[in-house]
């Protein structure tokens, strides 16, 4: 099945955030000497918060709409901002807040996946 791809109106805004987590082995010795290596292909992972400020409502939907037909497992192709498109899913949940009839506020945080 061929990945979906995020897209939406605009680009989020401010404060969207990106971290990186690294993962190391560390095996360490009584002297306190220790061996550092990375933990296969993929020791760096990823994180964003994309947050909309201000989303019109239809745009809101339609974001969230995609994010249901998901479900929270399946992977999908975004190019976040200062990035390159890399594979995503939803890192535990989102949030949509009315701020008007006609606006909502939407923060959304993805985690990178590396499955095939």
């Amino acid at each position: 099945m061929a990945l979906q791809t995020l897209t939406v109106p605009r680009s989020p805004g401010y404060p969207s955030t990106r971290d990186t987590e690294v993962a190391v082995d560390i095996a360490t010795f009584g002297d306190g000497y220790e061996q550092r290596s990375e933990p296969g292909l993929n020791a760096r992972r990823n994180r964003v918060t994309l947050v909309w400020p201000v989303l019109e409502k239809a745009s809101a939907d339609d974001l969230e709409a995609f994010l249901v037909a998901r479900g929270g497992s399946e992977a999908f192709l975004y190019a976040a901002p200062r990035d390159i498109e890399r594979k995503w899913r939803v890192d535990g949940k989102w949030t949509r807040e009315a701020v008007s009839g006609l606006y909502d506020k939407f923060t959304l945080p993805l985690i990178e996946v590396f499955d095939l």
